[in-house]
């Protein structure tokens, strides 16, 4: 029969081989892709997050004192011409940019639980 022959073995391993490397190929590929569409939506929330933090809290990057972040250099206080905070509710008030990358119409929105 046909399994004895040397050239349909021969064929056989050959589309054997070929099937392997496509598959290999649709693997790649897929993954390349799936990290793509994640590395966006990555980027996507960050974006909106960073527009929310500064629309909240008023500025991009917060005062630490003359330590920064972690370092212990003593008491930290806040910057001149602000208030203690207290503590409950206060308005917030969020610009028509902001409140645009919130839209529930896009196509690409978001579900946000805070």
């Amino acid at each position: 029969m046909f399994t004895n022959s040397i050239r349909w073995r021969l064929q056989l391993w050959l589309g054997f081989r070929l099937v392997c490397l496509l598959r290999g190929f649709c693997i790649a590929l897929y993954q390349l892709q799936r990290s793509h569409l994640w590395g966006q939506v990555d980027e996507k929330l960050e974006r909106r997050v960073a527009a929310l933090s500064v629309a909240v809290r008023g500025s991009p990057h917060p005062d630490f004192g003359p330590g920064g972040p972690g370092l212990d250099d003593g008491p930290r206080r806040p910057p001149e011409g602000r208030h203690e905070r207290r503590p409950g509710r206060r308005e917030v008030r969020l610009t028509s940019d902001v409140l645009g990358l919130f839209d529930e119409n896009h196509s690409d929105g978001f579900y946000y639980f805070i």
